[in-house]
């Protein structure tokens, strides 16, 4: 009867310890899917924020060339305006002193 009696105790603290093992596992694996989870929810954040970040920066950089670009072209035709008046109004002068 000890005998059955110690075999039973036996057999419910393996089952108790098994399970309490399983469990122990479980949430063991839950916490590091979660933490797997989280960490790739945080690396792709960071990785949109860096591509949003490039983006404005190459956006910024290319708006900031163009009104560059459009400055100079713009210097350039009124310089080039300023030349041609000053050669015309030149001819003029000299067309104007040779006639006289």
């Amino acid at each position: 009867m000890e005998t059955k009696e110690t075999e039973e105790t036996g057999k419910m603290a393996q089952k108790m310890e098994t399970e309490e093992t399983e469990e122990t596992e479980k949430i063991a694996q839950k916490m590091e899917t979660e933490e797997k989870e989280e960490t790739e929810k945080m690396a792709q954040k960071m990785e949109t924020e860096e591509t949003e970040e490039t983006e404005k920066i190459a956006q910024k950089m290319e708006t900031e060339e163009t009104e560059e670009t459009e400055k100079i072209a713009q210097k350039m035709e009124t310089e080039e305006t300023e030349e041609t008046e000053k050669i015309a109004q030149k001819m003029e002068t000299e067309e104007t002193e040779e006639t006289e």
